[in-house]
């Protein structure tokens, strides 16, 4: 194979890279607008995704034409700037102001530190009956990665759903972005779970994210203080001297 069809083949790769790119952020931005619930940080950039597929088009077109024109046509090095003035915009100057983290690890850090605040407030009788006054709490969590039909829900939510056998796995009204809360029946554990798809999944209707361990943030008993007459560590009572 000659250095000329290298050339060409790796530019008809990056004709379909850019497609690829673009034109995959548009499918999921259009998908998104009529979803139930998009689990992301960010929705794609209508206008980035409509000027990326133009740009990856005319790569790839002036890219077939210029066998015919030669390498120094006008289109092709206009072609050949936009994409390349295309791909460090996104990656460079976009990419500083983007999360680092994934929605799905928000997700399981807003669960968390909800189980936390209330594992604070156990005590070693019982887990808190409810989960009021973690307004101030949710407010610090950051934005919600959740879409409705396009629109980012606008803040956490928490709800306590009373006594249950275990973690929450009913949705029964509850918004997605909801912590639903509920405690064991003797008041010794309590579970928090969360409203969003099922699985955590990029597109679906809204569902308890799972039950499983991982998703799961379980609020127990506070342990119990050392009893006075429990020898510790370090005691002033023990005897130096020895036997």
């Amino acid at each position: 194979m000659t250095a000329n069809r290298l050339r060409f083949a790796a530019q008809l790769l990056f004709a379909g890279f850019l497609g690829w790119l673009y034109g995959g952020d548009l499918l999921r931005f259009a998908r998104a607008q009529g979803a139930p619930v998009t689990v992301m940080n960010e929705l794609p950039s209508l206008p980035l995704s409509l000027v990326g597929v133009a740009v990856a088009l005319t790569f790839g077109s002036t890219l077939v034409l210029k066998g015919r024109r030669g390498p120094g046509w006008g289109p092709w090095k206009a072609a050949v700037l936009a994409a390349v003035g295309l791909i460090f915009f996104d990656f460079v100057v976009l990419s500083s102001r983007r999360s680092l983290g994934s929605a799905e690890g928000a997700l399981v850090e807003a669960v968390f530190t909800v189980s936390g605040a209330l594992n604070d407030r156990a005590t070693t009788a019982q887990v808190p009956r409810d989960a009021r006054g973690l307004e101030a709490l949710l407010g610090r969590l950051g934005p919600v990665p959740l879409f409705v039909e396009g629109t980012r829900v606008a803040r956490w939510q928490v709800a306590s759903r009373g006594t249950c056998a275990g973690p929450s796995a009913e949705v029964a009204g509850a918004a997605p972005g909801t912590l639903l809360y509920c405690t064991a029946a003797d008041g010794r554990r309590g579970w928090v779970t969360l409203v969003a798809t099922a699985g955590a999944q990029t597109f679906g209707e809204p569902a308890v994210v799972s039950v499983a361990e991982l998703w799961v943030g379980e609020v127990s008993l506070a342990a119990e203080p050392p009893s006075a007459d429990e020898p510790t560590w370090g005691s002033d009572d023990v005897d130096e001297d020895g036997p």
